[in-house]
This record gives C-alpha cells, structure tokens and sequence, in this order.
C-alpha cells in the first residue's frame, strides 16, 4: 500500500512494450531516375524462393552493378540484445552517400505499444506514433556511365597488373560528378546483408585486402600528379611574364647543371629529346625540360621559383579540399621550402624545384582536386565545388584569370590531342 505507485510503475513496464516501427529509407538514384539504392521486405538467400522478413526490418539493397560500392555506402541495420531490445534502433548509414546524406535518407521511426499477459501472451497492441519515410535522393550519376568507367577500369588494371586505379567524369561548368569509382571495390549488398559463414568470409577477406577495397581513392587516395600540373604552371609563367606564348626553349633531352666544385654534374632528364618548343608544343609534347627552366630557371631564361609555384598551385585549389558531398574527402600537399625543413630537416634546392615544376618530388593531390583545377582551364577561370546530389547548387569561384593567357593554356591541350606529336591523340 505505501509503495503502490512504485509497484504500479513496475508492472506496467512489465505488462506495456515499446515496439519501434522502421520508416523506409529513402531511395537513391541516378540523374535518369534508374535505382540505385531501394528496401525489400524479402529475404532471397542464394536463389532460394524469396521469404517474407519476419522481424519488421526492412532489407536494404543495391544495384548490382560493379562500380557503385564506394559512393553509395551501406548501412548497418538496427540491432536487438537477447532479450529482444533494440540497442540500436535505427538503420546508420557508414559509408558514401548513405553516411553523407544519412538524415535526409532515414526518416523517423513510429512506435507501437504492445500490452501483454504474466505468460507473455499479446493482449492489446496500439500503434501510438506512425513513421514517417526517408527522403528519396536522386544524384548527379549516370548509371551506365558509371557502371562502363569501372568496366573499362577493371579490365586495364588485370591486363596491366596495376592494384588499383579512380575515375572520375565532372560537368566542368557546374561540377556535377556524371561518375565516380574506385578500383577495387567491396560488395556492399554482402557487407549489408551478410548472413551466411561464406560471406562473412568475403567481408573479413575484403577488410584485409591489401589493395585498400574500402579506400574511395577519388576523393581520399593520394597520387603524384606528374606532368598534369604543367598546365597552371603554363599560366603561371604568362601571367607573371617570365616567358612569352612564342619563345622556344631547345630540349636537348636533358638540362645539365654544372658542379662549381669539379664534382660530377647534375642531369635533369627530359623523358625524350623535343628540339625547340614554344609553350603549346611543350604542353602538347609534355616537354620536362621547357617546365624545368620556366619553373626554376636556366641561365638567361627566367624561372617562377617555388614561391610563385606555390601560389598559382593554391589558386587552382591545390592542398585544400574541394567540399564534395561525400565522407573522408583528403587533399594534398604542395611542396616548399618549409614543407622540406619539417620533413626531411633540409634546405630547400633548385632541384627541388625543377622536379615540382612537373609534378615531381613532394607533390601529392587527390583526383578530385586535379579535377577541379583542369576544370578551371577548361570553363574559362572557375573553381567549382564538385557534387553528386542532383538538387544541390555547388559553389563557383573566379579565378580572375587572363583570357587571353588561359587560351594558349587551352589551346596547347588541344593540340596534346590533335596535334602531330601530342600525347594525347589517342583520344582524338
């Protein structure tokens, strides 16, 4: 009688159960509408006929197209301890754009009440709350596009031994992403799904895969650019005056710096002897040489120093991220005199800048930051913020470039594809 409320209490919890009622998650599409991304009430295991899920989760699934693993994640389901509580009660994105765009997907779980008898027996059940659905997305992909970059991707790195590669194609006016893949790549429907001893082996093999499956190396692999920058150092070069678009500079095949001490000289090598180039025919021909000598100097010619080098490297975007709308996105380093002494605990040489000056030595960028930076060249002097939701509005950033000076910038790459020496022409 004196602890009547109390005992009451108790035997409420006791005799009312909370259920939670699973929203639907939103689904994922592409920019056509195909899905990418959906929720099944069935369980169809190894081609068995499918079964009805009895405990009220829904299953998620996705396209079985190889490709699609690293931008459109998986989920982890909500999950009960042995008494039949759930101890997480929702589904949690962890991984793409399910991680990325987790509250928009998952919408708001309801609640049923459930009364029950000492044995255990269902009286009454009431649905107190009513769910409410995740949001259905639709991103800037295109499917086929997608599912043939990685195709083609997957075939060069068996024919080529290569352990693993990115692709990435941007609408370079406005950076939505057409697609984005990562080689190799996990199973995500396993990962989701996994229920039988052989694919909670794949999951284990996978996690251990020395080739990093569940690296997105688009946006979070670091990779030397190589002759790539030679571009923005091109533009560098006119826009400080250090070269004309018409001066030739000779490629002998090598730039030889003299030892002042009687000392063995140091070679600079060209990857092939080009003769005289002007800048187009450097660009189109990818003449080390000519970006060693506007890039650090030689003799009478005039060189940018890594000073300037670092400042036209940042105007494109470099060594910072590019804010796309996935998780884990890294950026790269740009190297410099400061970058060394905390490194290496060196002086900075004029070496070092003849190998940054064609991408060489320190430099690291992600794919999508070299994107982004290319992307300027080609739309006229516009940094744009990459992006793969299809409602979504990137930022747009002008570099204030020199149009005149950009165009032989642009006009240098075409003719690395039509032009007689380019080394680009397979894409002509």
């Amino acid at each position: 009688v004196i602890q009547g409320d109390d005992y009451r209490e108790m035997a409420d919890k006791n005799r009312l159960k909370k259920i939670p009622l699973f929203a639907l998650r939103g689904t994922i599409s592409d920019r056509s509408g195909q899905i990418l991304a959906w929720n099944s009430v069935f369980n169809n295991a190894s081609g068995t006929e499918p079964q009805k899920i009895t405990d009220d989760i829904p299953k998620r699934l996705y396209t079985e197209e190889k490709g699609f693993a690293h931008i459109l994640g998986y989920v982890t389901y909500p999950k009960r301890d042995q008494t039949g509580v759930f101890w997480q009660d929702e589904y949690l994105g962890k991984d793409g754009v399910e991680k990325q765009y987790q509250s928009e997907l998952a919408g708001i779980k309801g609640e049923r009440i459930i009364e029950v008898t000492a044995l255990h027996e269902v009286e009454s059940q009431n649905v107190v709350v009513y769910p409410t659905h995740g949001e259905n997305i639709v991103l800037t992909i295109d499917k086929n596009v997608q599912a043939k970059l990685y195709e083609r991707m997957e075939a060069l790195a068996d024919k080529a031994g290569f352990s693993g590669g990115a692709g990435v194609i941007m609408d370079v006016r406005n950076g939505e992403i057409l697609a984005l893949t990562s080689y190799p790549e996990y199973n995500n429907n396993i990962i989701t799904n996994t229920t039988t001893q052989e694919e909670k082996k794949q999951v284990a093999e996978d996690l251990l895969d020395k080739r990093g499956k569940f690296i997105n190396r688009v946006v979070s692999g670091l990779f030397t650019p190589g002759s790539t920058v030679k571009l923005f150092f091109a533009y560098a070069a006119l826009a400080e005056d250090v070269i004309t678009p018409e001066q030739n500079i000779y490629s002998s095949g090598q730039l030889v710096i003299k030892n002042k001490y009687d000392g063995p000289d140091t070679i600079f090598k060209d990857w092939k002897k080009h003769g005289y180039v002007d800048m187009r025919n450097a660009i189109a021909v990818s003449s080390d040489e000519y970006f060693y000598q506007i890039g650090g100097g030689y003799k009478d010619q005039k060189g940018l120093g890594i000073a300037r080098l670092n400042t036209y490297a940042t105007l494109f975007g470099f060594a910072t991220t590019t804010k796309i709308d996935l998780p884990g996105e890294d950026f790269g380093i740009v190297p410099s005199p400061e970058w060394k002494k905390r490194v290496f605990k060196e002086d900075w040489l004029v070496g070092n800048t003849y190998h940054s000056s064609i991408g060489q030595y320190g430099f690291q960028l992600t794919p999508l930051e070299l994107l982004r930076g290319v992307a300027a060249i080609a739309n006229g002097g516009y940094l744009v913020q990459p992006h793969v939701l299809l409602r979504s509005q990137g930022a747009s950033t002008s570099l204030q470039l020199d149009q005149k000076k950009l165009k032989v910038i642009q006009e240098g790459m075409r003719l690395a594809v039509n032009g007689e020496k380019g080394t680009g022409r397979a894409l002509n």
